[in-house]
């Protein structure tokens, strides 16, 4: 098959982690070692408490290239996940600010 060869590049993921349990810190660092250079990675959570246990025991040790240039941000559900809203989260404050946007608009954050 002839045709043009186009290079894709992913600039931006979002990954919604519904549950974060004790122990799946490896599994999380092996996903993330797969991941292509990014410009941003949005993670969203559905509780602050798994926010901020998987920063400290993921993001701090694998992402940290990422976390220290400002490219990773996170987000957290507001509702069910089907009509919930995204509100931005910051590991430096418990303050969220609510976007507008929907479940499937998290990379948008």
């Amino acid at each position: 098959m002839a045709g043009p060869i186009s290079i894709i590049e992913v600039e931006i993921i979002g990954i919604y982690i519904v549950e974060y349990e004790d122990g799946d810190s490896d599994m999380w660092k092996k996903t993330f070692e797969q991941l292509p250079p990014l410009q941003k990675l949005v993670l969203g959570f559905k509780s602050r408490e798994n926010m901020d246990r998987f920063v400290h025991e993921v993001v701090k040790t694998k992402l940290d290239n990422l976390s220290s240039a400002d490219r990773v941000k996170y987000a957290i559900l507001q509702g069910h996940e089907w009509n919930g809203i995204w509100s931005r989260a910051s590991v430096d404050s418990e303050e969220l600010k609510e976007t507008g946007l929907l479940y499937d608009g998290l990379w948008r954050i």
